[in-house]
């Protein structure tokens, strides 16, 4: 059988249920998002196809299908996290939608795939504002970040973390309000938080327990993500990746430095939410936001906003170091390695495949071709690249426990990275 449509995305008037394709919005390595117009109500929408090209292929009457049986169980089991990722959305946005987190409406399955249907956001994306050099003061911050923090505390308090907050996934709207997007490799907690066989992780926005799976990750871990955020915005620049900052490379505190505009308890807040030991971070957003307002002290109850030094046994632990470029092509799905790359996602699956997204210039009535990947700027379109197999090896992700709050746990050896070999004489 021949494949008319094989490795594009349906056309412009195809109808999806209740809903109208106008136009291709967004593609990656794992899905295509598309702006929907409701034939009932008119409404817009981002409808988000899973459909990861590198192991799938389309057939003329719009199936989506493995494009071998040596891909079959790595479509399966993506397929099955792309109907958990939008569960988990849509829990997240009953009974109420929160305002700066993406809300799904709905989700089905046809074709062979699924399709997830949400909130359209129209707006720019953080990544895009810095990238064109956008000055930010602490109120234009303010604005921006903190809700999305308030919106994160409601995804913690029934476990959920969202694990890969980066300006890409930061939507800026018209009014100024923003919105969080992408929770592709979201999961529910448990008490064996870092059994995964999956490396998963955005420098430098990674915290080091994403990296070591001898610390548990918890609100913490997206807190750093946030304070990472707030540094390239007050900064200007992306800061040392963890893993360098364990090595006691330069890694001066904001509150040590002279940046005008900027408060005090402001600047405390962030390197609070930096620190590398995930004990000495605020365990709670809640806890995190009162230091903006200098309500508690950054170091009450141990929490530091110091980097602490580094121990002097290089044998204790050996953090998973990121994947090599370009992304190995795993053995078996159990196998599968992801790696981020300046801010993109990027993903090493049955076949090789470059994941980041290309927004459309317009709609077209032909059949979109999924083009080659490229560096251009997320807005929602970047969802289309959220690699929704994380975790493949391990539980489903809509299984987790129901839980009000966050218990810290009791104290780990602290890991320590080996001295760098001397170079050769």
């Amino acid at each position: 059988m021949s494949k008319a449509y094989s490795n594009k995305a349906l056309p412009v008037g195809t109808v999806l249920r209740e809903w109208r394709l106008e136009d291709v919005i967004g593609v990656g390595g794992f899905g295509i998002v598309y702006r929907g117009r409701g034939i009932y109500f008119d409404e817009l929408v981002a409808i988000k196809e899973y459909f990861p090209s590198a192991i799938s292929e389309r057939e003329e009457d719009d199936t989506v299908v493995p494009v071998d049986s040596d891909a079959e169980e790595v479509h399966a089991l993506g397929l099955k996290k792309f109907v958990e990722e939008a569960k988990l959305l849509w829990n997240l946005s009953t009974p109420s939608r929160p305002p700066n987190i993406v809300s799904v409406r709905s989700l089905f399955e046809i074709h062979g795939t699924a399709y997830m249907v949400m909130d359209f956001e129209d707006g720019q994306s953080l990544s895009k504002q810095l990238k064109d050099g956008k000055k930010f003061d602490e109120g234009t911050l303010s604005n921006v970040i903190l809700p999305i923090a308030e919106g994160l505390e409601r995804a913690h308090r029934v476990g959920v973390l969202h694990r890969d907050i980066k300006p890409a996934n930061i939507i800026v709207r018209e009014d100024g309000s923003a919105v969080l997007i992408d929770f592709g490799s979201a999961r529910f907690e448990s008490g064996d938080a870092t059994s995964t066989k999956v490396t998963f992780h955005t420098p430098p926005y990674a915290a080091i327990e994403q990296y070591v799976k001898t610390y548990d990750q918890g609100p913490w871990t997206d807190i750093y993500a946030l304070g990472v955020v707030l540094y390239e915005c007050v900064t200007g620049e992306k800061p040392l990746e963890v893993l360098e900052r364990m090595h006691g490379e330069d890694d001066t505190p904001l509150a040590q430095r002279d940046l005008p505009g900027y408060s005090q308890d402001f600047l405390k807040a962030i390197d609070a939410a930096m620190v590398i030991r995930p004990g000495d971070r605020p365990q709670s957003v809640a806890r995190w936001l009162r230091l903006f307002s200098g309500a508690i002290e950054p170091n009450d109850d141990g929490e530091a906003t110091r980097v602490a030094p580094m121990m002097d046994d290089p044998h204790e632990i050996q953090p998973v170091l990121p994947a090599p470029d370009p992304d190995p092509v795993p053995d078996a799905p159990e196998d599968a390695t992801f790696k981020m790359d300046a801010g993109e996602t990027r993903a090493g699956l049955y076949a090789q495949s470059d994941g980041a997204t290309e927004e459309s210039d317009g709609p077209s009535d032909a059949a979109a071709d999924v083009p080659p990947a490229d560096d251009s700027d997320p807005t929602q379109a970047d969802l289309a690249n959220a690699p929704n197999i994380d975790d493949m090896a391990g539980e489903a992700l809509g299984s987790g426990p129901d839980r009000s709050d966050w218990k810290k746990k009791p104290a780990l050896p602290w890991p320590t990275m080996p001295s760098p070999p001397a170079p050769p004489s």
